[in-house]
């Protein structure tokens, strides 16, 4: 306790937050009261040299998306991971997608070729037959007990970057071509919410994963030039998303119910899955709090885009969500970030949550405060920041993506070059 409060001392000294450096916590225990002046110079010091070695998080993406490119430029797709701490082991296709998004905002800032280079090589697997073999979803995930196209959210994946690619390349087939996977999915009208499409072109169950049905209705808002994209966006969002279950500190619910329970459903099969996922969702919220605290900022992360496209929304001034948003400031909720497998290392809280502060309450200071807070948990000097800790070190890289998003340039602390 006694080093804890030392280390809190020091270290807000130096407007550092934890945790802190292995190095400097076990200098700090050898120190007696009287070398704990020079303890903080030499503390404040090490800071202050760290802080030179920052860089601009748009010269971070760009370090990045360079070592991406080289990989890319050998083998025309980016290398597969297993879905993070699930270990599914995928295709490429979810990590190309990631990075096409960053070489398409990269280039649309900086005109630099090498990232229309980059892109276009993403665009050219991501458009061939081994990507979406049988011309209905794409081919994400291999685990034969599991869904081919990781529900919903592995097919928003692709369909953000070719919506992003498009724009920006002036494409206009890479948005038809998100279009066209959209379409194929089926919108429930009696429950508000998307079925899975398989990869063969067949009709699955609806995804029962609230995140999944969130982002997939974000991204379906990107579609703004196809009208039932829109309209079943706007849907869910109303009907579902605005519902969500919380904990009473304003964590979102992992298991969220996405089926409702309703009279008005006259489909017996529908109104069983609704009884069944509310069961399942009143006896498993308290075993799964961890997981959903790990999976906070990337419901989060949804709502801003939701927010891009409905800005004028109720919702947003509303208690429900100015307590979602609130819990992040809390000292508790960081807390439950670490030694959680489903926080920093997988979902990269604090790019998610950098750019909800961005959307929702624009201070610099609590962007790079959580851009800050993603680097000392993932980062690693000379590597990249984002693979400190995985279990899926090509996933990770690949989430950077989540930071592209972010209008301003904004202070990266602690880095070095590599």
């Amino acid at each position: 306790m006694r080093l804890a409060l030392y280390l809190d001392l020091t270290f807000k000294r130096t407007n550092i937050n934890p945790p802190y450096p292995d190095i400097l916590i076990n200098f700090a225990s050898d120190q007696t009261e009287a070398e704990k002046p020079v303890g903080r110079d030499l503390v404040r010091g090490f800071f202050s040299a760290a802080k030179s070695n920052g860089m601009q998080l748009g010269e971070l993406l760009e370090q990045e998306a360079n070592k991406a490119g080289a990989l890319i430029g050998e083998k025309g797709f980016m290398p597969a991971g297993h879905n993070g701490p699930y270990f599914d082991e995928e295709t490429p296709v979810r990590n190309t997608a990631h990075w096409l998004f960053v070489f398409s905002v990269l280039y649309e800032r900086t005109k630099d070729s090498r990232y229309k280079d980059f892109a276009e090589k993403a665009i050219a697997y991501l458009t061939g037959a081994e990507a979406r073999p049988m011309k209905a979803a794409f081919w994400i995930r291999k685990n034969p007990e599991k869904d081919f196209c990781n529900g919903l959210i592995g097919q928003a994946w692709v369909m953000e970057a070719l919506i992003k690619a498009a724009q920006v390349f002036d494409r206009p087939e890479l948005y038809q071509l998100a279009e066209e996977v959209y379409l194929l999915h089926s919108f429930d009208e009696d429950l508000w919410i998307w079925k899975r499409l398989n990869v063969d072109g067949s009709y699955n169950s609806p995804d029962p994963t609230f995140n999944h049905q969130l982002w997939f209705g974000a991204v379906s808002t990107m579609l703004d030039r196809t009208p039932a994209a829109v309209e079943a966006s706007s849907l869910f969002f109303e009907k579902i998303a605005t519902r969500v279950k919380l904990y009473r500190d304003g964590v979102i619910n992992h298991v969220s119910p996405v089926t409702r329970l309703s009279l008005k459903v006259k489909h017996p099969p529908k109104v069983v899955e609704g009884v069944v996922r509310y069961g399942y969702y009143q006896v498993s919220k308290r075993s799964l709090r961890k997981k959903a605290a790990g999976y906070h900022a990337f419901n989060l992360y949804a709502f801003a885009l939701y927010r891009q496209a409905l800005p004028d929304h109720p919702f947003w001034d509303s208690r429900k969500f100015k307590k979602m948003l609130r819990v992040t400031d809390r000292p508790h909720f960081l807390k439950q970030q670490k030694d959680n497998k489903y926080s920093f290392p997988y979902n990269p809280t604090g790019l998610e949550l950098a750019f909800v502060r961005e959307t929702f309450d624009p201070d610099p200071g609590k962007v790079e405060y959580w851009l800050n807070q993603q680097i000392a948990f993932t980062g690693e000097p000379g590597k990249s920041i984002m693979t400190g800790g995985t279990a899926d070190e090509n996933t990770a890289r690949a989430r950077i993506y989540e930071a592209a998003r972010l209008k301003q340039d904004y202070q990266i602390e602690g880095m070095m070059h590599s």
